[in-house]
């Protein structure tokens, strides 16, 4: 072998070849690539991706003698002349491979390869500009090139969103294997590399095993539920429809069922039956709120524990930060190797449109997967277009199967002019799951709605509520629920639920709620939406702020749940003050007041008047003003940009650690170590227990009792300490005017 390495020594003592990383990590991208049809591909990019460290100033940055040294670019020019158009995907995957996937139009990748200013746009040297000694170094170190390749990516290429989806798939199979094979590299002790341990995909005896567990815990909860004979026979039909519609052909699905019928079971049934039948390799739930994914997580895994060795639910989200005693987790959460993964909505698609390795590695073990959507209804419209175009992208080229799973069944459908306007080749036409046969919305009908004329004040609704013994009132802000509340004037047995509580306080008053109702025991809660999802309660009456009409859904199925009674009470009321929280749900809001003006019967159970509202809704939104910056991005193929604007969550406001009464002790101690600069994950993994997130604008009132959170550097962090104990009440928690926007949930 040549005298060239493409890293120092590790653990061993000893160098590693070039030829031995490229070797290595095309051995790994090649399989992680063979899902889509594309080893060829991402083998040819693996060998070109590091060729640039064929050169002595690569070696004198191995030596500490050199610095800002691009060999990156080198690879991917040895791609786009060798291979010309079909080299085009690898060589951009290469030449992003260390700085994220740049700006993708043929001129520019042209222009920046061509290495003629003997610098790189971000004032990097290039290690060697003659790229035909690299091949020949190469060559003599018995790599091969193969002479001729095929890429997929020429189908697509004119497609915008499927062409970038492609290129981050081939990216994402060569960034992780190059990180693997480093890795493996740095801690072996021998010539052998030492891989971490790799979990298994899905097969066909651990899905038997998961099933079996899956319908016995099912059959237990029968027994504690104590539902009704009817919402009982509703779910049963339920499950035994999924697992029948199970053998259909891979594709796109809607799940559309009642809130209360045993959705997320029969949807964990149905994935687990169509990844056997299909030999899928792995079930991604995607979950649109954190604050519901641990106690899908603890179902989850009480079903399928000691089912297989190793990790199998794997949870993977912006506030699971593990400290250092669970590595491996925070390791298989880099590149989602795990056959059960659960994840945000925030997380799974920003990741779809993401440019940078951390980001995108975890890509190619989505192809062949299984994904489900809970609450699909949460898709943020103007995101809706390219996020269902890259859906359907995944199920055409990539061999998945996706659900959307939810009560409130979105017309979709009704986008795919917006749709053409970013693909020509992509239509959204999901399959429904559940067979129409069954009525299910017309057998689960346990509510009476009325829609209570003209305006309520809070003092009218706080006197109404006290001829209740049990009621839920959900309001659209946080300041709402606060006002309300104060008016029940401590009230026994209320209480006050939102995200101004932390996430203890709220578990802890939601235990408190579940044990009156349990017990027949006098209980009002005022409550923002916080409740409207992965909360089982199960009220007589509940009362709803009028809003979006998935939103009135949601309430309603916090009545009557388990249907214990004949038929439960909804009252959606408007709060004389009428404000919402943003300008979408506003609009929304405006389209279910004209219907209910226009239609003389309005089933909100009946799915044809859900999609009716939701055709009418994506009408009265201006895809061109509400996402003009973004469709241009992805128009340029401008990949960083892509990245920074596709955004899920707007703004993610600021957290901030809070002394919770009952667990004063820990916040003090986070407290301390936050000031003593111990900011680590075992840190941020006990403080989102104690924190609030906060919408809070430059000169609010609630600077005035925090103190900033730096880190070990002394960077600013979005983490404060809330100083004064009183501004945290027991009742309601933080209790400080912290925006001039009002906020939801």
């Amino acid at each position: 072998m040549t005298e060239y390495f493409a890293h120092s020594a590790g653990k061993s003592g000893r160098k590693e070849y070039v030829i031995e990383h490229l070797t290595e990590v095309a051995k790994h991208a090649q399989v992680f690539a063979a899902p889509w049809g594309a080893e060829s591909e991402a083998y040819v990019a693996a060998l070109a991706h590091d060729l640039g460290k064929y050169s002595q100033r690569f070696q004198q940055v191995l030596e500490k003698q050199a610095t800002r040294i691009d060999h990156a670019t080198p690879g991917a020019k040895v791609l786009l002349e060798k291979y010309k158009n079909a080299g085009f995907a690898a060589a951009l995957a290469v030449e992003g491979h260390h700085e994220g996937i740049k700006r993708g139009s043929p001129k520019e990748l042209l222009d920046r390869i061509r290495m003629d200013k003997g610098f790189s746009e971000t004032q990097s040297e290039y290690s060697e500009r003659d790229i035909q000694s690299l091949i020949e170094r190469l060559l003599r170190d018995g790599g091969i090139l193969p002479d001729h390749i095929e890429s997929s990516y020429l189908d697509v290429h004119k497609d915008p969103v499927r062409a970038q989806l492609y290129v981050r798939m081939l990216f994402s199979a060569l960034t992780d294997a190059d990180f693997l094979a480093t890795e493996a590299h740095f801690n072996r002790t021998n010539d052998e590399y030492e891989y971490r341990k790799m979990q298994n995909d899905l097969n066909e005896a651990m899905i038997d095993k998961v099933l079996d567990r899956l319908l016995s815990h099912i059959e237990k909860i029968k027994k504690e539920k104590k539902s009704s004979s009817e919402m009982q026979s509703l779910r049963d039909d339920l499950l035994e429809n999924c697992l029948k519609k199970a053998s259909l052909p891979t594709g796109v699905f809607t799940l559309t069922a009642p809130t209360g019928s045993g959705k997320t079971f029969s949807m964990l049934a149905f994935a687990l039956t169509h990844a056997k039948e299909h030999r899928l390799r792995r079930l991604i739930f995607v979950l649109p709120y954190i604050n519901i994914i641990d106690q899908m997580a603890k179902q989850f895994k009480d079903v399928v524990n000691q089912v297989d060795e190793g990790v199998f639910v794997l949870e993977d989200h912006s506030l699971v930060e593990i400290a250092s005693d669970s590595d491996e987790l925070k390791y298989l959460a880099e590149n989602w190797d795990a056959p059960i993964i659960i994840t945000t909505s925030v997380r799974f698609f920003e990741s779809l449109f993401a440019n940078r390795s951390n980001d995108c590695r975890k890509l190619h073990n989505i192809a062949k997967s299984v994904i489900l959507f809970d609450e699909a209804q949460t898709m943020p419209s103007h995101l809706a277009p390219p996020s269902l175009i890259a859906l359907s992208e995944l199920v055409d080229r990539y061999g998945c199967t996706v659900v959307f799973s939810t009560a409130t069944q979105p017309a979709f459908t009704s986008l795919n002019p917006e749709i053409a306007k970013l693909s020509a080749n992509t239509v959204w036409k999901p399959t429904e799951i559940v067979d129409p046969e069954l009525k299910l919305f017309q057998r689960s009908k346990k509510v009476d709605v009325e829609w209570i004329d003209g305006s309520v004040s809070f003092e009218k609704m706080a006197e109404e509520l006290s001829s209740h013994k049990q009621c839920l009132v959900i309001v659209n802000l946080r300041r709402h629920a606060k006002e309300l509340f104060k008016k029940l004037d401590g009230k026994e047995g209320a209480y006050h639920l939102s995200t101004d509580m932390c996430p203890s306080h709220r578990l802890a008053v939601l235990r408190e709620i579940e044990n009156r109702l349990r017990h027949e025991k006098e209980c009002i809660v005022i409550s923002t939406q916080c409740v409207e999802a992965g909360v089982d309660l199960d009220f007589p009456v509940v009362y709803r702020a009028m809003g979006p009409l998935d939103s009135i859904v949601q309430a309603a199925g916090r009545c009557n749940r388990n249907g214990r009674q004949d038929l439960g009470k909804v009252k959606v009321f408007v709060p004389t003050e009428e404000k919402y929280p943003t300008t979408d749900y506003r609009k929304a809001t405006v389209e279910l007041k004209r219907m209910l003006l226009e239609l003389v019967d309005f089933d909100i159970s009946d799915p044809k008047t859900i999609e009716e509202y939701y055709k009418r809704y994506f009408s009265t939104l201006n895809y061109e003003a509400m996402a003009d910056e973004l469709y241009s991005a992805i128009k340029s193929y401008d990949y960083p940009d892509v990245a920074r604007r596709f955004k899920w969550i707007a703004d993610q406001g600021i957290n901030v650690l809070v002394p919770y009464k009952q667990c004063l002790k820990e916040y003090y101690q986070l407290a301390e170590a936050a000031r003593s600069k111990q900011i680590n994950a075992k840190w941020l993994k006990s403080a989102r227990l104690l924190s609030v997130g906060a919408y809070a604008y430059k000169g609010s009132d609630i600077y005035n009792y925090l103190e900033p959170v730096v880190d070990r550097h002394g960077a600013y962090t979005n983490w404060f300490i809330l100083l004064d104990e009183s501004k945290y009440s027991e009742q309601v928690g933080l209790d400080i005017v912290v925006s001039l926007e009002d906020t939801i949930a």
